[in-house]
């Protein structure tokens, strides 16, 4: 059982770093190629987030499991939270990564 937790989460882990890698670089060729506003990718890099979590939200709660929709909520939410405050501090330079 903890080993099939162990590799659950080491692939989860995978899974997001190859995609944050395919996203970034598609969204920073798609931005020199079309000429953008690095708002305007910022704001495409947000939707395209945001859209697998709103997928999982609509099909669970289709298929009443009401309980899974708000703990995807309230868990995106509180990592959102810690993410900004730490890019927070990074960029007001409260404390230095060595």
């Amino acid at each position: 059982m903890v080993t099939e937790m162990v590799k659950f989460i080491i692939y989860s882990g995978l899974i997001v770093l190859i995609s944050k890698y395919i996203l970034v670089v598609t969204l920073r060729k798609l931005a020199e190629a079309l000429n953008l506003n690095a708002k305007i990718v910022g704001d495409v890099a947000g939707y395209a987030t945001s859209v697998p979590e709103l997928l999982t939200i609509i099909t669970s709660s289709l298929r009443g499991l009401t309980g899974a929709s708000v703990y995807n909520i309230l868990s995106s939410n509180v990592i959102n939270l810690i993410q900004y405050i730490g890019a927070i501090m990074l960029n007001k330079k409260y404390f230095k990564i060595t």
